[in-house]
């Protein structure tokens, strides 16, 4: 349930669909949270009352159905900032992630010849989420080998770095 009646932002671009939500989250939920847990509401009252007169609900539904209906498309899942007042969810079209793999992987492994941040990473390959240029790029470079960390015992640490 969304109390804030301030303007969305949303922007359409070539690889991905990007919406801002005025506000932030709110309460103790944390993006890793979403979907998982019943966030905090602003008015419970009123979210109860809407409830029972129209068609809404309070119960932490929309972001497992919207991660179902993404996966049932074969798109990968939804990316969540929040920071300073603003939440934003980023939408990766399917294409963007496999048009690119194969010169991807030879560019990003040139790149970290040098050791390089996760914002370093997602910023030169034009990605305004770190987390998940890491998750979808990175890691399975990790896995193959290809990629260490500078942290390996640290690998959330905000100072990991990786190279080839």
């Amino acid at each position: 349930m969304h109390t804030d009646r301030s303007p969305i932002r949303l922007v359409m671009y070539e690889d991905r669909l990007e919406l801002e939500n005025p506000g932030g989250l709110y309460g103790r939920i944390t993006v890793d949270d979403l979907g998982k847990v019943s966030a905090d509401t602003r008015n419970p009252y009123m979210a109860g009352a809407l409830e029972i007169m129209i068609d809404t609900e309070n119960r932490f539904s929309g972001i497992p159905t919207v991660r179902a209906e993404l996966k049932k498309a074969g798109m990968p899942d939804p990316v969540f900032i929040d920071r300073r007042g603003i939440f934003k969810v980023i939408l990766y079209k399917k294409a963007s992630a496999e048009n690119k793999d194969v010169n991807m992987e030879q560019e990003i492994l040139d790149f970290c010849i040098i050791p390089r941040s996760r914002e370093e990473l997602a910023g030169r390959f034009g990605f305004d989420a770190p987390a998940y240029f890491i998750k979808t790029y990175i890691q399975p470079l990790i896995e193959d080998g290809k990629i260490r960390m500078t942290l390996p015992n640290k690998p959330k640490s905000k100072f990991q770095k990786y190279y080839s």
